[in-house]
C-alpha cells in the first residue's frame, strides 16, 4: 500500500499536471538537463530509466536516441500526459521509488529530473533504483532542492510536500550508502540574469553515480 508522503505527492502533482503545469516543468527542466540527456551514452537499445517522469520528456528524448524507455511516476494524471504523447519506444509506469517494479539489472541508464527528494524512505528508494541497474550501469540526476541552495527551502511550505533537504555531501553519502560507487556532483548552471538568481549562483545539483561491477 502507499503511504501517506506518496499520495500526497501524486495528488499534488496531478493537481498541477490539471492546471498545465507539466508542460511548464518540462520546459524548464528541458533548459537545464536537455543537454545532457542529449550527451548521455545512449545508443539503439540501450534500456533507458526515468524515474518522476512528469509527462515523460526525458524518456521521450532519450527514445528519440534510440533507447528503450520506460518513465515511471506516482501521479496518474502526469502519466495520462505522458502517454498522450507516447512513442513507440517510450512505456509509462505508475510505480513509487521504494517499490519498482523492474527484474534486478533492468536498465542500463537511470535519469531523474527533480524528484528524488520526494521518496518517502529514500534509502529504500535509492537501493531500489541501484537494483533496478545493470553492474557498471549509470545514474544521473539532477537536484535543486538542496542544502546550499538556500533559495529553494521554502519549496517544502509553498507545495504542502514534505522533501528530504540533503547537502551536496549528504547526497554523495546516501549514494554509496545504498550501493554505488563513484558518486561525484558537479553544478549546471544557468545563463546570468535569466531567470531566478540561484540557477547561475548556485546552480542544479548534478549527481552521478556507478553501480559496482
Amino acid at each position: 500500500m502507499s503511504s501517506r508522503q506518496t499520495r500526497d505527492v501524486a495528488e499534488t502533482f496531478d493537481d498541477w499536471a490539471q492546471r498545465g503545469r507539466g508542460e511548464g516543468m518540462e520546459e524548464g527542466h528541458r533548459l537545464t538537463a536537455g543537454d545532457l540527456i542529449a550527451s548521455l551514452p545512449i545508443e539503439p537499445g540501450t534500456r533507458f530509466l526515468d524515474l518522476g517522469t512528469g509527462i515523460g520528456w526525458a524518456a521521450r528524448d532519450a527514445a528519440d536516441k534510440g533507447a528503450l524507455a520506460v518513465g515511471v511516476d506516482v501521479a496518474p494524471k502526469m502519466l495520462a500526459r505522458a502517454r498522450a504523447r507516447q512513442g513507440p519506444k517510450v512505456t509509462f509506469l505508475q510505480a513509487s521509488f521504494e517499490d519498482l517494479p523492474f527484474q534486478d539489472g533492468s536498465f542500463q541508464l537511470a535519469f531523474s529530473m527533480e524528484a528524488l527528494y520526494y521518496a518517502d524512505d529514500l534509502h529504500r528508494a535509492l537501493e531500489e533504483v541501484s537494483r533496478a541497474i545493470v553492474p557498471g550501469g549509470r545514474l544521473h540526476a539532477i537536484i535543486d532542492f538542496y542544502e546550499e541552495n538556500e533559495a529553494s527551502h521554502a519549496w517544502p511550505e509553498k507545495t504542502g510536500v514534505p522533501m528530504h533537504l540533503l547537502s551536496e555531501q549528504a547526497w554523495l553519502e546516501a549514494l554509496v550508502a545504498a550501493g554505488f560507487q563513484d558518486a561525484s556532483a558537479s553544478r549546471i548552471r544557468g545563463e546570468e540574469g535569466v531567470g531566478d538568481a540561484w540557477k547561475w549562483e548556485q546552480g542544479s545539483l548534478h549527481l552521478v553515480a556507478t553501480n559496482p561491477p
